[in-house]
């Protein structure tokens, strides 16, 4: 920092740090009695304490319902299960995460469950698996798209122009994306 002449910028207020760790960790703002009760803290620990409380199960429906929703436009887009006649069903890949927030499932379990789920996309259909969702609408093209979005999620490797040749910006070759 020092060398790029950068300062941290201040410390946030205590309603501005309440406020953005509930928009963090359960997507709302606190109530007036919830920022009240925070404000009346005087504990040296009352920031940990505000997390640990919204972490509890006081709130994990909150929790869960939020981060089902970030995901749920991270695997499947923010459209994706919104056309009429889609494969995909946002709902069902929505249920699924809820589900999955709540039971605190480790994240290794969360990617092998929706990398090889198999079964019905929608709730209402026989062999329902919400997991299918993530892929169910990436397999045309051989499958190209999925394997894209997989390594772009799981991964963090944009790996789409190595389907075509090897790319002088990216480690990854060719052959390592239809390996993948």
């Amino acid at each position: 920092w020092r060398a790029n002449r950068l300062r941290s910028a201040s410390p946030a207020s205590s309603g501005a740090l309440c406020r953005r760790v509930y928009l963090d960790l359960i997507g709302r703002i606190p109530t007036v009695a919830e920022l009240r009760a925070y404000r009346s803290n005087k504990g040296r620990d009352k920031d940990a304490e505000l997390v640990d409380r919204l972490l509890s199960s006081a709130y994990d429906s909150e929790y869960a319902r939020h981060w089902a929703t970030i995901w749920t436009n991270l695997l499947i887009g923010r459209t994706g299960g919104t056309e009429r006649r889609s494969p995909i069903s946002r709902q069902g890949m929505s249920e699924y995460l809820v589900q999955s927030f709540l039971e605190n499932k480790p994240y290794d379990v969360l990617s092998r469950e929706l990398i090889g789920a198999v079964g019905a996309a929608r709730p209402d259909m026989e062999g329902y698996n919400g997991a299918v969702n993530f892929l169910i609408g990436k397999m045309d093209e051989g499958g190209v798209q999925a394997t894209a979005k997989t390594a772009q999620i799981f991964l963090g490797l944009a790996v789409q122009c190595t389907q075509c040749h090897n790319h002088p910006f990216n480690e990854t070759k060719q052959n390592q994306f239809w390996e993948l």
